[in-house]
């Protein structure tokens, strides 16, 4: 798409341009005189983790400030039993900026390129999926409805919601 602007003409274009992405801004369509502007593509969690188990700060400017995600980072150190008290100090001050909780990671956790984990998930059996889709309940009503329905009525619930295929897997 090109924008031109009263007075001055200005086009503007997405280029791609050694595999990066850049915008293409023309400031005067005369003289072409091109200017490359790098898009800004905001980091994962999980890059500002492996930044801060390699004791490097990727924080740059305010754009990459606003793409930390304390609450991503400090669940991933939880999990973790030499920085799991760092990550509750973390959750304790909240309140400070995020460039301010990256550079305390970064200044108190030791470099430990090595150090991963997999995320705790919740997995649910046959009878909370039945049970969840018989109702329409959310996960919360479903686990308080499953401790009051007896297995009597759960059998019954599981054989009106069965919808046949093999091995208990929908049929499409």
């Amino acid at each position: 798409p090109i924008c031109i602007r009263p007075k001055t003409l200005l086009a503007v274009r997405p280029v791609n341009l050694e595999g990066l992405s850049y915008t293409l801004i023309l400031e005067n369509i005369d003289s072409l005189h091109p200017i490359y502007v790098k898009e800004f593509v905001p980091m994962s969690p999980f890059e500002f983790v492996k930044a801060i188990n390699k004791n490097q700060n990727v924080i740059r400017d305010d754009l990459d400030e606003k793409s930390y995600l304390p609450y991503m980072i400090n669940r991933s150190f939880s999990y973790f039993p030499d920085t799991v008290l760092l990550a509750n100090e973390m959750n304790i001050a909240h309140h400070l900026d995020n460039k301010l909780q990256n550079d305390f990671f970064i200044n108190t956790i030791r470099k430990n390129p090595k150090r991963f984990s997999k995320w705790n998930k919740v997995k649910h059996d046959g009878d909370f999926e039945a049970v969840k889709e018989y109702y329409g309940y959310n996960n919360e009503k479903t686990r308080s409805a499953l401790s009051l329905l007896s297995a009597e009525q759960i059998n019954i619930i599981k054989q009106k919601v069965d919808h046949g295929g093999r091995k208990g897997k929908r049929a499409s």
